[in-house]
């Protein structure tokens, strides 16, 4: 199989508003759910809010991904009632993807805009006409030249209004008529130099293969033995820089010039697994399993970047030695099966995971304790010169990398199914189909917080002690939920089956689960709970040709996420994605 893409985002225009600084007069009486409160002393003054600073950013993705496998399989019996069959094979896959991207900042609305190569009589002739003087300058535009009255709004996430709504052809207008200009002889929109450090070229490629042997007894009695071999081998190209990183404005700049990165990781892993399956009758079955599996993490996890922002000690780093996930697996499944209840499923499983990767988030660290971390995390490609220096030669740094976990991590959890049709039921009612399934989990992990602990000090000062206590700052592990992992989810499904009609209504519901914590548990990102209803229905017209009309999200349900303060008790929203309601109507014709 072959599968490229590319993906060119040539044109994406932002302009920043800044208000007058201050509040309308009034006290926020409550501290519950603050960034609502204080909504309502907003001075929403459109002629004061002046547009200070514009970015053009300008993308391309490139995605290539070849796979060939082979699966080789030998049928045989040793006796009547012992047969079984071996199979054997590879796969090998070679993806590689890159991104290019650049980014030019506009500062010079803090100093109005300079007139050379911008078309003035178009200037004049435009909204921004009153902005136009003949002292060869006009300065910034206000937001209300952007603005349609009446201003128009709508509502975010439920709870904010946003208004106004600007006028998108008058954005692109003031680009239009700006993106020539220049200052001093310099250009009006200068690259930012921070956005090739999100440059980057990856080439990952997997070889596997895999020998499984299947043996039955008979019709009761079924196992399966085999065991997987899977080698990675990665490349990553990155970018760094070794000098001191400045802005102005919203521009950032390097003293010293960026610099291309590479690192490889390679890994070869063995995969075990066996299953049993027991069938004491012909409506009972019991399966076992045990069998061992890998999660690879994400491929900017690994990326061997290197960004330090000297003004606030932020340091932001790649992890190329991040290992895979391996987790040990031990299922038990029960199935049974009769004329009234259906199909029914109870299984029950657990999970052993080493090396579960998680994301530091702006942890805060000092410095005799960072070299002692990154021992812990496997970050041994920073300690040779320049990058160890960098982070030391700051008493304290606010981490940003990925990591494993050094503990194991678990999982477990019930899964419940059943499957009926209403057969057994009087009349039209037993054309009815009802099946769900349920399963709750629970898990428990290690990520590294903040902990901030306190030195005491004391001295004799006239006779008198005096006690002081110096804070510092430590990373510790804590025990929590592993993220991405909701505590209960499930599907419902009833149907409807008469002559050549069949129709399904199905729900899906999800638990909120964790997908970020923060360092200090204060702005965990929350993946809040959804539930989603769609509706399928067929109508059979010949032997050949059918009609279906499919709607999904029925009731145009959007999926969210929210920062949780687990200190305080608020929640704030943070994020919504509505796909909306799809339709799909169509003929299906059978040959």
């Amino acid at each position: 199989s072959y599968a490229e893409s590319r993906t060119k985002n040539p044109y994406d225009y932002a302009l920043k508003f800044t208000e007058n600084n201050g509040a309308a007069g009034g006290i926020i009486s409550s501290h519950d759910h603050p960034e609502i409160n204080i909504i309502p002393f907003a001075r929403n003054d459109f002629s004061a809010a002046a547009c200070s600073t514009a970015i053009y950013y300008m993308q391309e993705n490139f995605d290539k991904e070849r796979t060939i496998f082979l699966n080789v399989l030998k049928r045989y019996s040793v006796i009547d009632v012992v047969s079984g069959e071996i199979k054997f094979g590879g796969k090998y896959k070679s993806k590689s993807r890159w991104m290019a991207q650049e980014e030019l900042d506009d500062n010079s609305y803090l100093h109005s805009l300079a007139t050379s190569g911008i078309d003035t009589n178009r200037i004049k002739s435009s909204r921004f006409s009153n902005y136009y003087s003949t002292a060869s300058k006009f300065g910034a535009p206000s937001l209300s030249d952007f603005i349609d009255y009446p201003a128009s709004s709508r509502d975010l996430l439920g709870l904010y209004r946003m208004t106004p709504l600007i006028n998108v052809d008058a954005m692109k207008l003031w680009y239009d008529l700006t993106k020539t200009a220049s200052i001093n002889g310099e250009i009006e929109y200068l690259p930012n130099a921070q956005a090739r450090l999100s440059n980057y070229n990856v080439i990952e490629k997997v070889s596997a293969a895999y020998l499984m042997n299947t043996l039955n007894f008979g019709q009761d009695v079924t196992l399966i033995l085999g065991a997987r071999v899977e080698q990675e081998t990665n490349d990553y190209t990155a970018s760094f820089t070794t000098g001191s990183i400045s802005n102005i404005g919203i521009r950032y700049g390097f003293t010293n010039p960026i610099q291309d990165s590479t690192a490889t990781y390679t890994e070869t892993i063995w995969l075990p697994n066996a299953l049993l399956t027991l069938r004491p009758t012909e409506y009972l079955t019991f399966r076992l399993a045990a069998y061992e599996a890998l999660a690879r993490p994400d491929f900017n996890w690994r990326m061997p970047n290197f960004f330090v922002q000297n003004s606030n000690s932020s340091v932001t780093v790649g992890n190329p030695g991040l290992k895979d996930t391996k987790a040990w697996n031990y299922e038990i499944n029960t199935q049974f099966y009769s004329n009234t209840i259906g199909l029914v499923s109870l299984s029950a499983f657990y999970k052993k995971l080493d090396n579960l990767f998680h994301a530091m988030d702006g942890v805060q660290i000092d410095k005799p304790y960072l070299e002692e971390l990154f021992d812990k995390v496997g970050m041994d490609w920073l300690h040779s010169e320049p990058f160890r220096s960098l982070i030391l030669r700051n008493p304290s740094s606010n981490l940003t990398l990925p990591y494993n976990s050094s503990r194991s991590s678990y999982a477990w959890g019930l899964e419940f199914e059943q499957q009926t049709n209403c057969s057994f039921l009087p009349g039209y009612w037993s054309n009815i189909t009802v099946s769900y399934n349920v399963s709750i989990t629970r898990s428990e992990t290690y990520i590294l917080g903040n902990q901030t602990l306190y030195k005491t000090d004391s001295a004799l000062v006239r006779n008198k002690w005096i006690v002081t206590q110096t804070p510092y700052h430590v990373v510790s592990e804590v025990k929590r939920e592993s993220e991405g992992q909701p505590n209960l989810y499930g599907n419902a499904s009833i149907g409807y089956d008469i002559g050549g009609f069949s129709g399904r209504l199905s729900m899906f519901y999800q638990d909120e689960y964790v997908e970020q914590y923060s360092e200090d548990g204060q702005s965990d990102v929350i993946v809040d709970q959804f539930t989603k209803l769609d509706l399928a229905l067929k109508q059979v017209i010949t032997e050949n040709i059918s009609l279906f009309l499919n709607i999904n999200n029925l009731t145009n349900r959007e999926e969210t996420s929210s920062f949780r303060n687990q200190k305080k008790p608020w929640q704030i929203a943070r994020r919504a994605e509505l796909y909306g309601t799809t339709v799909d109507l169509g003929v299906r014709v059978s040959l």
